[in-house]
């Protein structure tokens, strides 16, 4: 029985299936995260958000990578439409600042499935909106999970963000 689900926003998805988009730390990470779910340690997470957003890979990939087994897809539907509408107002209560539709629905999704771990590569702000990584010291007490780096997978350290 896997001791813990671990959700994957779409940016590593994305960047782990375009060669050379990765750092090797970043790479190992997530080769490290892969075979955790292969060998039944973890379970990976992710949104049906992520058919829309990580068009570099197949559908037939993402079918394999979330067959029940070793991953699962969530459908976005009105329990965590609400919880990322929530998520969005505690969000801007307490920085005056904006977490974009799409972060907020990957996020409440990874809460509501009772993830340990969120993986993002999202680290600096767009556009005047939070960022997963960038602002995980307001979003982790709100989600009960931890935000990281792919790299922080396999325990390498995490660059400086580049401002």
């Amino acid at each position: 029985m896997p001791s813990e689900n671990v959700y994957i926003d779409a940016c590593p998805w994305i960047s782990f299936y375009k060669p050379g988009e990765l750092n090797p730390e970043q790479e190992s990470g997530m080769n490290s995260l892969f075979a955790d779910a292969e060998s039944g340690h973890i379970v990976v997470i992710g949104s049906h958000l992520i058919y829309m957003q990580v068009l570099s890979v197949s559908a037939e990939t993402l079918e394999i990578a979330f067959d029940g087994r070793k991953g699962l897809l969530v459908p976005l539907d009105e329990t965590v439409s609400v919880r990322a509408r929530l998520l969005q107002n505690d969000c801007f209560k307490a920085t005056r600042k904006a977490l974009g539709s799409e972060d907020a629905a990957h996020l409440a999704t990874a809460a509501l499935m009772g993830c340990k771990k969120f993986v993002t590569l999202d680290r600096k702000r767009k556009d005047g909106h939070l960022s997963p990584y960038g602002d995980r010291q307001i979003l982790e007490p709100l989600l009960g999970l931890s935000i990281i780096l792919p790299e922080q997978i396999a325990g390498q350290p995490v660059l400086p963000m580049e401002d």
